[in-house]
C-alpha cells in the first residue's frame, strides 16, 4: 500500500506520465502483487527492500513497463518478447534501481534491531498518551455512559475469548499470590482473591489457628496419600481440558463435570467450535 499509494490523482509524488493519462481521463481499475514475502526481521529490512527493488526493477524490464532506454540491448537476453509486440504504452520514465535503498546499510543486524526497538517503544508510548487523553475526554462527557461502553467492550471480549479469559485469571490468581496480595497472617498463608481470604477466615482450621489451638501432627499415611493425590494432580490423571484443571481423584473430576461452572465453559468451548 505504501508503493501504490503515489499513484492517486494530485499525490504530489505522481509519476508524470501516469498523472498525464489522469488529466486525460484514465483511472487505475485494479492493483495487485506480482510478488511477496512475509515481513523481514528489522535487522534485515533495509537488505530485503533492496532485493525488492531489483525484482521491481527485472518485472519492470521484463514487462517493458518503462520507457525506452539506451540500455535496453543489455537486457535482451532475458525479455520475454520484444517491446513492438506488447500492447500497451509504458508509464515508467526510470528503473527502480535509480532509487535509493531506505534505511541504514552500513548498519549490523544488532544495531538495527535495538533501533527498531526503541522505535517502536516510543510509538507505543505515544499511543498510551493518546488513549489516556481519549478515555479522559470519555469520562469528563459522560462516566456513566464511560463505564458502561467498557464493560459492553470487555463482555464482548470475553465472549470471543473464553480460553484467553481463563488464562488471564489464572494470571492474576498467581501474581496475587506471589504478592501476597490477600494474606492470613495467622496461618501465613497467601490467596488468590478477597472472597476466597474471607471464605478461609470461616474455615476451622484458621479459628483453631487463630485462637491458639495446635494443629494435629499429620501421620505418615496421611504424607503419603497427600503425595499420591499431588503426582495424580501433576500428571493430570484426572484433568478438564475445558477449565484447564486438574484433580487429585477421579471422583472429584466427577464432581466437577457437574457443576454449573463447568457446564457454562463447556457450552461456551462448544459454541466457539
Amino acid at each position: 500500500m505504501a508503493r501504490t499509494k503515489h499513484y492517486k490523482p494530485g499525490n504530489s509524488l505522481l509519476p508524470r506520465f501516469i498523472e498525464r493519462n489522469f488529466k486525460q481521463g484514465y483511472k487505475i481499475k485494479s492493483i495487485g502483487l506480482l510478488c511477496w514475502a512475509p515481513i523481514p526481521p528489522a535487522g534485515l529490512v533495509p537488505r530485503t527492500r533492496g532485493v525488492f527493488l531489483l525484482l521491481e526493477a527485472l518485472f519492470t524490464i521484463i514487462f517493458h513497463a518503462a520507457t525506452e532506454m539506451i540500455t535496453d540491448s543489455y537486457v535482451e537476453s532475458i525479455l520475454l518478447w520484444h517491446r513492438d509486440a506488447v500492447p500497451w504504452l509504458p508509464l515508467c520514465s526510470h528503473l527502480p534501481l535509480q532509487e535509493p535503498i531506505r534505511g541504514n546499510l552500513s548498519a549490523t543486524c544488532e544495531e538495527l534491531e535495538l533501533a527498531a526497538a526503541i522505535r517502536q517503544a516510543r510509538r507505543k508510548e505515544k499511543g498510551n498518551i493518546k488513549s489516556r487523553e481519549h478515555r479522559a475526554k470519555k469520562r469528563n462527557e459522560s462516566l456513566v455512559d464511560y463505564r458502561a461502553k467498557v464493560t459492553e467492550q470487555k463482555m464482548a471480549w470475553s465472549e470471543k475469548n473464553p480460553n484467553k479469559v481463563l488464562k488471564i485469571a489464572a494470571k492474576v490468581r498467581n501474581k496475587a499470590k506471589d504478592e501476597q496480595r490477600f494474606f492470613c497472617d495467622d496461618c501465613q498463608l497467601p490467596l488468590a482473591t478477597q472472597s476466597a481470604l474471607d471464605k478461609h477466615y470461616k474455615t476451622q482450621a484458621h479459628l483453631d489457628r487463630a485462637a491458639g489451638i495446635e494443629k494435629t501432627p499429620i501421620t505418615r499415611s496421611a504424607v503419603t496419600v497427600k503425595a499420591v493425590r499431588q503426582k495424580a494432580k501433576d500428571n493430570k490423571l484426572h484433568y478438564c481440558a475445558v477449565c484447564d484443571k486438574s484433580f487429585n481423584n477421579d471422583w472429584s473430576l466427577q464432581r466437577h463435570l457437574g457443576t454449573p461452572l463447568h457446564a457454562k465453559r463447556l457450552a461456551k468451548s462448544t459454541a466457539n467450535t
